[in-house]
């Protein structure tokens, strides 16, 4: 059996399990501010549009609708970022007076997650307010997301639960009492410990790659881009696509290898390995990923 330095393997599996799982899920690319503001009157169509996040987002990922009062689309387009990547620039070229919804959608670099919103204006002095009727868009989470979402969760537990209970009980034992490692409940144990390891990773490694293939496709359907810009804007291009593939791979391999395994010193390296890669990729790639 691998000899692992117990309390120091405990005790930063433990502290990583407070951190990825215990972390308050932070707020995604909300919206702080706009220029014009929101419920603006202006006597003249502003040309362009400012949009201020809390957080950077992506151009490529993000799209925007400009519709007025009667339900007519016009042109608009994000020409690019303001002063930081958390402004988005919006060209609205030239508009005639009346009441505008501006309908936005935005992809966070940050986490990989989409937010929506809708800004109304009117222009020119006898626009009304008081006359518009829009809809704002709805934003409901998935049922098929949370429950991807618990099974990641759930998976990464078992997984992580089964290790401390080899890095700190089995390992333990085997060391105090040299004897031990050969006794039938010992060995059943560690049985046992890496049934529960190989049924979570396996559970954990498919909820992470649907978590990845929910994020592609809100990067492929919001952005109107194709699959490879998908995957660079929503996985490559941001810091949760980037620890979210690390926390898919480390699942992936500990799922497919460690049954392929002989040796159970190997067996118990590539667990440490790759549950850390894991729980590292879940308390760093934050944001509820």
């Amino acid at each position: 059996m691998i000899r692992f330095h117990r309390p120091a393997v405990a005790l930063v599996a433990a502290l990583l399990a407070i951190v990825a799982l215990a972390s308050p899920a932070a707020a995604h690319a909300s919206l702080v501010r706009s220029n014009p503001a929101d419920a603006s009157v202006l006597d003249d169509a502003p040309g362009q549009a400012e949009l201020t996040f809390s957080e950077p987002v992506s151009v490529e990922g993000s799209s925007v609708e400009f519709i007025d009062a009667e339900g007519t689309r016009h042109d608009v387009e994000i020409v690019g970022h303001g002063q930081s990547t958390s402004v988005l620039l919006i060209d609205l070229g030239d508009i005639p007076d009346g009441l505008y919804s501006l309908r936005w959608t935005a992809f966070s670099s940050s986490d990989g997650h989409v937010t929506k919103g809708m800004l109304v204006w009117g222009i020119g002095t006898d626009a009304d307010l008081s006359q518009a009727d829009f809809a704002a868009p709805s934003e409901p989470v998935p049922p098929v997301e949370v429950l991807t979402r618990w099974a990641l969760y759930i998976g990464l537990a078992a997984v992580l639960g089964a290790f401390l209970v080899q890095a700190g009980v089995l390992a333990t034992v085997q060391r105090r009492f040299s004897a031990a490692s050969e006794a039938p409940w010992h060995q059943t144990a560690a049985n046992r410990v890496e049934s529960i390891v190989r049924v979570g990773s396996r559970i954990a490694a498919a909820a992470a790659v649907l978590l990845i293939v929910e994020q592609l496709w809100k990067a492929y359907s919001a952005g109107g881009q194709g699959v490879l810009a998908a995957i660079e804007t929503s996985l490559l291009s941001t810091a949760w696509g980037r620890w979210a593939l690390l926390r898919a791979i480390a699942l992936a391999v500990l799922a497919l290898v460690l049954p392929r395994l002989q040796s159970r010193s190997h067996r118990e390296a590539l667990m440490m390995v790759a549950i850390g890669s894991a729980v590292l990729a879940q308390a760093a790639g934050g944001h509820s990923a």
